[in-house]
């Protein structure tokens, strides 16, 4: 407890409950940490989902790959551009998933 010297005991319904470890597991903290910040008016982003999570790392490795091409091109003056244009349509792909479930109505 540290720092801490006050304890609060709750009561709540079950469906109450379910929603404070849900968040707070959501959000990476403990239950009381949760209660702490609601309680000071912070707003937190809740974490990403699996799925977003696997998505994001596909543009990271896409991202990876293009750059590999940029510095061979650089050194060696080629470019394989069928496996640029294979990257290229993967991120866009992703980009467009991660649009259309994470930011419906988002503008193009």
């Amino acid at each position: 407890m540290g720092q801490y010297k006050r304890r609060v005991e709750l009561q709540m319904t079950e469906e109450d409950y379910r929603l404070l470890v849900d968040k707070a597991e959501r959000a990476g903290i403990s239950k009381s940490e949760f209660v702490r910040r609601i309680i000071r008016g912070y707003v937190f982003p809740e974490k990403p989902d699996e799925e977003f999570m696997k998505m994001f790392y596909g543009l990271s490795v896409v991202g990876n790959s293009i750059s590999i091409i940029a510095r061979e091109a650089k050194e060696h003056a080629y470019i394989d551009k069928q496996f640029l244009k294979t990257q290229l349509d993967e991120m866009i792909k992703l980009k467009e998933e991660l649009r259309n479930k994470y930011l419906p109505g988002w503008r193009k």
